[in-house]
């Protein structure tokens, strides 16, 4: 995985409901709660951040803004998003989130978390 100018790799940030995003910051990631309105706001003040190498948001804040964030997720080549579903979502069962991550850096080309 590429390094920060501090020698550190990229940090992960989480974008998403209050209990995805404190699911993932117990594994040591970053997180921020916010709603559908917030999403793109949140997004580009992580975006803007040398550090940040990986932004994942649940899928429900994606579907209130799906033009916008699939035009966007279009001309990002750092860092890298991708979606995954809220642990709310009815349909969570059997979810394995840190392989949906580790297949995710795979295709990217980096190294997994």
């Amino acid at each position: 995985m590429d390094r920060t100018s501090s020698g550190e790799g990229y940090r992960v940030v989480v974008i998403g409901d209050e209990e995805t995003v404190s699911l993932f910051r117990l594994i040591g990631y970053l997180g921020h709660v916010a709603s559908a309105s917030e999403l793109l706001d949140v997004m580009i003040r992580y975006i803007s951040r040398e550090d940040v190498g990986l932004i994942v948001v649940t899928y429900d804040l994606v579907e209130e803004n799906t033009d916008k964030y699939f035009e966007l997720k279009a001309r990002l080549r750092k860092p890298l998003l991708i979606e995954i579903p809220s642990i709310r979502s009815p349909w969570k069962t059997g979810i394995d989130y840190l392989e949906l991550f580790r297949r995710a850096v795979a295709g990217s080309g980096a190294e997994s978390p």
